[in-house]
């Protein structure tokens, strides 16, 4: 039990804030807790960022394995997956992907293999049968699609002209999957 509240805690202000600037005694302090409890735990600050997004990494493909397999209809699993990885992307601060691309570089390919395999090749496989269904548009070219709609969150996140409350990147994504994903969507489909 303390274990899963000092990684979701310590995840939580990582991916916020980024883990440098982020310390184990503020952790343990927040926590209630020694940071030798903390250690008992987690070997080191390396250990805990590398078990935090390991289980933020199982937890999102996790679910996105439970939209593919559900029951709904296949347009709205789209948008749900579509949802599903923008806010995975939008929690995962630029602070956050700023300290991992420079100081735990095993990490960032880590999450880049993983997101190639999980976007670019499931993602992909998955909008294709929506063409085959004839839910999507034909035409469409999935790869591309994902890559704008990904340049596209990291061009809100990190501008400067649109700022937008942490609490309101659901409706940032929402938003964002919306203008996406009605120009392929067929009409009457939805």
């Amino acid at each position: 039990m303390i274990r899963t509240k000092i990684l979701e805690y310590a995840q939580d202000r990582f991916f916020c804030d980024g883990f440098m600037s982020v310390s184990m005694d503020e952790i343990a302090s927040h926590l209630g807790i020694s940071k030798k409890t903390i250690y008992q735990h987690f070997s080191s600050k390396n250990k805990l960022i590398e078990e935090g997004i390991r289980n933020y990494i199982l937890v999102a493909m996790m679910r996105y394995k439970n939209i593919v397999n559900s029951p709904m209809e296949y347009i709205d699993k789209l948008y749900k997956i579509f949802g599903l990885v923008g806010n995975t992307y939008l929690k995962m601060g630029a602070s956050f992907r700023n300290d991992v691309r420079v100081r735990r570089p095993d990490i960032w390919l880590t999450i880049e293999q993983i997101r190639r395999k999980t976007i670019f090749e499931s993602i992909t496989t998955f909008i294709n049968k929506g063409i085959e269904q004839g839910v999507v548009r034909p035409g469409i070219h999935s790869e591309l699609l994902i890559i704008a709609f990904i340049g596209a969150l990291q061009g809100i996140d990190e501008s400067k002209e649109y700022t937008h409350p942490p609490e309101s990147s659901i409706d940032v994504v929402d938003a964002m999957t919306r203008v996406m994903l009605d120009g392929i969507v067929k009409e009457n489909t939805h």
